[in-house]
């Protein structure tokens, strides 16, 4: 098994699903599950899906095992994955922007 790669996260409640950035997840080794069909701002394509684990360390975020990501071209946007509502949807996420804090709970 490959060793981990690390890399900032981004909340994405814009993003219906998690995406991460595909030279990540070739870097790997992982393999293609499935296709699907994805909108962005540069319009329609197909995109590659991959069974990966998340991990947070430092942080309260729960490790996610076996999460379907979809991979994106990322690297311009210095993220390596974009956590979209797929995931959000489990927690209570809070935004206090005058206070420069962000507050979730599973």
């Amino acid at each position: 098994m490959p060793g981990p790669e690390e890399g900032y996260a981004l909340f994405d409640t814009g993003a219906s699903s998690t995406c991460a950035d595909e030279s990540v997840l070739l870097r790997l080794g992982l393999s293609p599950v499935n296709t699907v069909g994805i909108a962005t701002p540069s319009g329609t394509a197909q995109a590659n899906v991959y069974v990966c684990a998340l991990y947070f360390p430092g942080s309260e975020m729960p490790d996610l095992n076996e999460v379907f990501v979809i991979g994106a071209q990322l690297q311009n946007q210095n993220y390596a994955v974009l956590i979209g509502r797929d995931i959000l949807r489990n927690m209570i996420l809070i935004y206090d922007g005058p206070g420069a804090r962000t507050t979730f709970a599973f």
